[in-house]
């Protein structure tokens, strides 16, 4: 690599291989030097910022990943993995759940499918609310008996008992709905 350099000074592919083979020998500081120079040398190369977030993550350091995430959804905003892992990161490190939102909004337009996740990472961040605003969505997107069947638990944790019941009941009767349709 170091030959290879010689020939690329300025290439932050380059460099990224070398961080990689530094992290295999354990040589976590000149990894870390070596992807942040990545991202110097080419701040628009999408691949940098991908493996100083993914470096970041290894070694627990959330708010660094994020820094770089969102860099790179600067690049490629419509990455809906990018995004979410922006929003769970935003909730993690930030408890900002405005930047979550906003992120989990990008990733919906990407892959609505995955607003149960979305739900998901609210509910284990506490943030009920939120949780049941993306149920919802995926709600009109997909109707779904898992989907009732969580916001009767959201429900049931903030002891609201009516709203368990209703929802525990749109579940079953999806249910029965759907056993009708294949029987």
């Amino acid at each position: 690599f170091q030959e290879v350099l010689k020939i690329l000074p300025d290439s932050a592919g380059v460099r990224i291989l070398m961080g990689k083979a530094h992290e295999k020998k354990k040589e976590n500081e000149k990894a870390l030097q070596l992807y942040k120079e990545a991202v110097e040398k080419n701040s628009l190369f999408l691949e940098a910022h991908n493996a100083l977030a993914d470096y970041s993550l290894k070694t627990g350091d959330k708010k660094a990943a994020l820094r770089s995430m969102e860099k790179a959804a600067e690049i490629s905003p419509s990455n809906a993995n990018r995004q979410i892992m922006i929003g769970q990161l935003a909730l993690e490190t930030e408890k900002d759940p405005g930047k979550a939102r906003t992120a989990f909004k990008v990733a919906m337009k990407q892959m609505p499918q995955r607003a149960e996740e979305v739900t998901e990472i609210y509910l284990k961040h506490g943030y009920a609310e939120e949780a049941e605003e993306f149920f919802r969505d995926s709600l009109t997107q997909n109707m779904n008996v898992h989907v009732y069947n969580r916001l009767g638990i959201n429900f049931r944790n903030k002891k609201n008992w009516e709203k368990t019941v209703e929802e525990y009941i749109m579940a079953f009767q999806l249910e029965l709905d759907l056993e009708e349709m294949i029987a």
